[in-house]
């Protein structure tokens, strides 16, 4: 979303930049075609998040058909309907959403940093991006494999 804003921004500012009226028509035709794609692409991804919501709800209803052999079959009463895997896909969803919330939080809180020292050492600025950029890619890299250890487990 953020690239497609991005996007817009430098279709609209190629208005004021080259101060002419004459690529207006051609740059605001892209940006609402950007912004239709945008719209299109956050319809598809409700569709897809919806569909999987009700995919994991449906498989977390249904009971195991054969019982473990050797294991006693002793349940805990609040999760009287929920089967081993489906506690499995809950588990591995809660560990996704914790990680990426974090990775999330963790960029967001580096950027703030880093704005706020290019604005108090403007001349810095260049060193500043550099190391916000390597921390970000170290940050996004252990989220990652926090997401690939929870689609492992949830395999599992």
């Amino acid at each position: 979303m953020i690239a497609g804003h991005v996007v817009i921004l430098s279709l609209i500012s190629l208005i004021f930049i080259l101060q002419t009226w004459t690529v207006a028509p051609l740059s605001v035709g892209f940006a609402l075609f950007v912004y239709v794609l945008e719209i299109l692409v956050a319809f598809i991804q409700a569709f897809i998040f919806t569909m999987l919501t009700a995919l994991f709800i449906g498989m977390s209803r249904t009971r195991p058909t054969e019982k473990p052999a050797g294991r006693s079959r002793r349940r805990i009463a609040s999760m009287e309907g929920l089967s081993a895997n489906a506690l499995g896909y809950l588990a591995a969803g809660l560990g996704a959403g914790l990680a990426v919330i974090g990775g999330g939080a963790g960029i967001g809180r580096l950027a703030a940093s880093a704005m706020d020292g290019i604005a108090r050492q403007p001349q810095s600025g260049g060193n500043i991006q550099t190391a916000m950029i390597i921390a970000a890619a170290l940050i996004e890299g252990a989220t990652l494999f926090a997401l690939v250890i929870c689609i492992i487990l949830a395999l599992k």
